[in-house]
């Protein structure tokens, strides 16, 4: 299985020049249209604006940054395995290419990736990082991948329980149980009385007005 190498180079800003169609060469940059690149479906990574906003005034300031990881779909699409974020921010900065490196996996190997490499910035939205795992164990079992996530054994269950467990209904009040509000008004020496009385009783406000009737009715 590739693996990737933490060691590659920054990219330099991607330019408008017209892409060749890459083939599967791991450590070659390739210029790809941005229209070309297309987010992977089990992607739980996400990054608020502003941090989107920032990453993309860094890009602008040092037309730098890593290269996007993709892997082939057909000849002119390419599935994003690492740097979601980044195409976002050079959509922003109307850039109309992007380097990227193109690696020839499989669906378990790219939901490897997706929940590996993809973690190095933002963060994840638990019940789709649940999602995303649960699709992997599909392709692999949890033992054997557990030492690549950065969750342990443990959370990854509980993760994948997010996507499986149905939350559990209480069944309804019987009508007979169920509290209601009740108003009435007082003038101030009335509500004054009224308070006397109900906190001699002792309880709760309603518990000792309900006594009150009983005592009247009887």
């Amino acid at each position: 299985m590739t693996h990737h190498n933490n060691s590659t180079p920054h990219a330099p800003a991607s330019s408008s020049n017209p892409s060749t169609t890459p083939t599967s060469t791991p450590n070659t940059l390739h210029n790809i249209p941005l229209e070309q690149l297309q987010q992977h479906p089990h992607n739980a990574n996400v990054m608020r604006q502003r941090m989107i906003d920032k990453l993309a005034r860094h890009i602008s300031k040092t037309s730098h940054y890593p290269p996007i990881i993709t892997r082939p779909l057909t000849r002119n699409t390419y599935q994003i395995l690492d740097g979601h974020h980044r195409r976002r921010a050079l959509q922003q900065l109307n850039h109309t290419h992007a380097r990227c490196l193109v690696w020839d996996v499989d669906d378990a190997q790219a939901l490897v990736y997706l929940a590996t490499l993809n973690r190095l910035s933002g963060s994840d939205n638990p019940t789709r990082r649940g999602q995303l795992l649960t699709q992997l164990t599909r392709h692999i079992p949890l033992p054997d991948i557990t030492p690549l996530l950065p969750e342990d054994r443990s959370a990854a269950e509980h993760l994948i329980q997010l996507t499986t467990t149905q939350p559990r209904l209480q069944p309804p009040t019987p009508p007979e149980q169920q509290t209601l509000a009740v108003h009435f008004f007082l003038t101030p020496p009335q509500r004054q009385r009224l308070d006397q009385t109900l906190r001699s009783l002792g309880g709760s406000r309603s518990d000792a007005l309900m006594k009150l009737v009983e005592q009247h009715n009887h």
